[in-house]
This record gives C-alpha cells, sequence and structure tokens, in this order.
C-alpha cells in the first residue's frame, strides 16, 4: 500500500503523469481523454460501469473521498473488494452487483461516471440517461471504448472478437441518446494505425510495455490528422458527457 501511495502533486495533476495512471493498451489515447474529462480526484464521489474495479482504485489513489464499482459479475466485485483492500483503500471502496441499464443508486449521487471498454456491451439508449441520472449536476460522464470504423470487420474477421459477451462497437446509432441525455457531449476518436496491431500483439500473447502504446498512439494520432478524414477511421473512441 505504501508503494503504491500517490504523492500530493500526483494527486493533483491526475491523469498526469500519463505513466502513474494510464494502463489501456490499445485504448490509451481514449482512456488519457477520459481521465481528463472527470478531472482531478479530490474530494469526489466516483463510479465505475463494468469491469473489474481498478480504475475506482486509481480513482481513490488520486484523491477520490469514494469510489464505487458496479458489475453484473460477482467474481468481478469480489475481485475488487480484495484489490481495494490489498491497495489500502478498501474503507472509501464499495462493489455492487447490478447492471448499467438500472443502476442501483439514487439520482445525483455521483460527481463522476468512468466505464472502460464496457459501455459497447450494454443497451446503450438505457444505460446512458441512467448515468445521467445517477450523477449530480455539473457531473461527468466518461469512456474509453471500441469504435466501429472501416476497419473493425476486416481486424475481427483476422484476430477474432476479444470476448465471446454481447459485443456490438459503438456507432452513431447507439449513441443517439447521448445527447439528449447530457448538457454538453464530446466524441474523440484515436487508434487509426496502431489499434489492430496492439490488438495482435496481445492476441498472440507478446508482452507490451505500456510505453509503447502511449508513444505510438501519440505518433498515430499525429499523422492521422495530417490527412483529412483520416482520424474518422479510428476504431477507439473516448465518449464524454456534461450532465
Amino acid at each position: 500500500p505504501t508503494e503504491m501511495a500517490a504523492t500530493e502533486e500526483e494527486k493533483r495533476s491526475f491523469p498526469s503523469p500519463w505513466y502513474r495512471w494510464i494502463d489501456a493498451v490499445h485504448d490509451s489515447a481514449s482512456q488519457w481523454d477520459s481521465y481528463s474529462h472527470l478531472g482531478a480526484m479530490p474530494g469526489k464521489r466516483l463510479l465505475q460501469v463494468g469491469g473489474s474495479g481498478t480504475h475506482t482504485i486509481k480513482f481513490l489513489m488520486a484523491g477520490a473521498a469514494e469510489a464505487w464499482l458496479v458489475t453484473p459479475m460477482a467474481g468481478e466485485a469480489a475481485f475488487a473488494r480484495g484489490l481495494a483492500d490489498a491497495a489500502g483503500v478498501g474503507e472509501r471502496f464499495w462493489s455492487v452487483v447490478g447492471i448499467a441499464e438500472e443502476l442501483p443508486f439514487t439520482s445525483a449521487a455521483f460527481d463522476g461516471i468512468f466505464t472502460g471498454g464496457c459501455l459497447h456491451h450494454t443497451v446503450t439508449e438505457l444505460a446512458l440517461p441512467e448515468a445521467a441520472r445517477v450523477l449530480k449536476p455539473g457531473g461527468r460522464f466518461a469512456a474509453a471504448e471500441p469504435w466501429q470504423a472501416p476497419l473493425y470487420a476486416i481486424g475481427t474477421k483476422v484476430l477474432g472478437k476479444r470476448e465471446d459477451a454481447y459485443c456490438r462497437p459503438l456507432t452513431p446509432e447507439r449513441l443517439k441518446s447521448l445527447d439528449s441525455s447530457f448538457s454538453s457531449t464530446s466524441l474523440i476518436r484515436h487508434g487509426t494505425l496502431t489499434r489492430y496491431p496492439l490488438l495482435a500483439l496481445e492476441k498472440f500473447g507478446i508482452p507490451i510495455n505500456k510505453a509503447l502504446p502511449w508513444h505510438a498512439g501519440k505518433m498515430d494520432d499525429a499523422i492521422s490528422s495530417l490527412i483529412p478524414g483520416m482520424r474518422k477511421m479510428g476504431s477507439s473512441i473516448s465518449v464524454m458527457g456534461t450532465k
């Protein structure tokens, strides 16, 4: 726990430095956008929707007053509890079994919500309004997700899908309820050139130092931004909204 503790400067500058907090192998740029949108953590009450709770642990390490995980998987909830205790933040962490489409919380309960690679597993026309409902006025929602870019069909045909669960990448149609749920929204695409090569490395069990996707992603965005329309081919997206 002592080794994992963040310094006061790291808490104030979250999500900087990137190497302290960013760990998504193929969605690092979208994770950065999402964390940046949520902003500094001290004093906030955060919710992670889906996953094993690693983001909630980081939010607590960065100074959040309280963090919750909601997941449909009892095993994930139990794992997150053990992880929080091991990280020394267990007294400020709670997990609950539930689904994104029917969040088991009162309205206006959270300052921020994050979901990493889980929003696309949900019925978004229900999950996005629910996220807005449980946010306080001015609260922020952020998600780092796969996007149905032109290369998606080729990528999944060659590499297969990462998971067997209900898995459909996000599309404009699936995000129709975003604008009606939040007062301001933003979508940023990444990974035009690098997401599928990184997925291939992961698929074949090749170890990836987290510096590789971070720097490769920066180069990818820089090159893709030089060619009109190329960023729109990115298959990773950050989805952000403010209530």
